[in-house]
């Protein structure tokens, strides 16, 4: 496995936890847990959070190999929710990944995005595109397909080389720097071509809530680029009414003045601030790498410990 880049953070000029990787248990990444854990231990990581789209295995059995690697593992669970008609990602830390009630919600999730997966192939294929679920199926046999999968499969099939529908995108074309998240980005959100529409029925609200009662502490991922421009904290304050814990202020999609302020925010609404890569491995985003941004403090672990211990004091659940 290679994961280099820069490494700069905490108080010596390096990361000491990345709080933001995917494993192969996301249709989207590469790397097994196992391997994610060796190159963490390489780079001087303390904790790393496993944090799988809307499955939490990956964190499960890393927490099974932490002692190996001398990582401290924070198990974690990135939902994809829904909230004022726009998509926010939930990163729930720190729950039990044998709470049943959990789990069975998240299975529910997936049930949702296989019917989305294979109404995806089918709009590929009105557009010319030879592929099936299937295809897609294999490339991820430990998770739903996901957009960018769907589109690896129809372009690594063979059966549509000539199609200029993915002409941007081959090897020297403008889009071709990450080729399958480049398509999503292009053709599969609201008003693309090949837009399918999401089962908006899990809230972001009710995800906050779902990782509060079983214990967990909830954050918002990557907001920067879900939140509306020039409407000012109303959903943020919708959140934290709800119990939002923090948000992943430093992310490697985030600028200058998306991080100035989230962190502004958060200081005045006492929320955590969190710090992850969303490393996936080379395939979909190969620009991203293991160790976080460069404000990624041991603290904050203890930061998000605090509060789920405070949270779980006293509280029994399934």
């Amino acid at each position: 496995m290679s994961a280099d880049g820069p490494a700069d953070g905490s108080a010596d000029g390096r990361p000491e936890v990345d709080l933001h990787i995917h494993t192969h248990f996301s249709s989207d990444a590469d790397h097994s847990p196992a391997e994610v854990l060796e190159t963490a231990a390489a780079r001087g990581l303390r904790a790393v959070a496993i944090a799988d789209h809307d499955v939490i295995a990956g964190s499960a059995e890393a927490l099974g190999l932490a002692a190996a690697y001398g990582v401290e593992v924070v198990p974690c669970v990135e939902l994809t929710t829904f909230l004022g008609g726009r998509e926010f990602h939930v990163l729930g830390y720190l729950v039990d990944p044998g709470a049943k009630g959990f789990t069975d919600r998240l299975a529910e999730v997936q049930r949702r995005d296989e019917e989305r997966a294979r109404a995806l192939v089918d709009a590929l294929v009105r557009l010319g595109v030879d592929c099936t679920y299937d295809e897609a199926r294999a490339l991820t046999p430990r998770a739903v397909p996901k957009c960018s999968v769907v589109v690896r499969a129809a372009m690594t099939n063979g059966r549509n080389d000539g199609l200029a529908l993915f002409d941007d995108y081959r090897e020297g074309g403008p889009r071709a720097g990450q080729p399958y998240h480049n398509f999503f980005l292009d053709h599969m959100r609201p008003g693309g071509t090949a837009y399918v529409e999401s089962d908006s029925s899990f809230s972001t609200v009710a995800a906050v809530a779902l990782v509060r009662e079983y214990g967990g502490v909830s954050v918002l991922a990557h907001p920067g680029g879900s939140l509306p421009r020039g409407e000012g904290t109303v959903l943020l304050d919708e959140l934290r009414a709800a119990g939002l814990d923090g948000m992943e202020v430093f992310s490697p999609y985030h600028s200058a003045e998306d991080v100035a302020g989230l962190s502004a925010y958060c200081e005045e609404a006492g929320l955590v601030r969190t710090a992850g890569s969303d490393f996936h491995g080379e395939t979909v985003k190969p620009g991203l790498r293991i160790g976080g941004p460069a404000e990624s403090p041991y603290a904050v672990v203890e930061q998000l410990r605090e509060r789920a211990e405070r949270r779980s004091r006293n509280r029994s659940y399934a």
